[in-house]
């Protein structure tokens, strides 16, 4: 999952205390950024010959919806 989803919905999930996704709430998963997939790639494609067999995992911290839901409260409440 792309964490860049959770921005769009900021003041939603701020407004109604909810996170709308089909999953468990309380269940820790590790998102990750297109932006930081894109500095990844960028990097990869401008010397493949460096990467070669490689594999690279990019992700977050852990968090659940549920911590998520609490942080953007904090932060569309001033």
């Amino acid at each position: 999952m792309f964490i860049d989803n959770h921005f769009g919905l900021k003041d939603l999930i701020a407004t109604t205390s909810s996170v709308m996704f089909p999953c468990d709430p309380n269940k820790p998963y590790t998102p990750v950024a297109i932006a930081d997939l894109a500095k990844v790639a960028g990097v990869i494609l401008a010397a493949p010959e460096l990467h070669s067999n490689k594999t690279y995992h990019i992700a977050s911290d852990r968090f659940s919806l549920g911590e998520l839901t609490k942080v953007s409260i904090s932060i569309a409440t001033p």
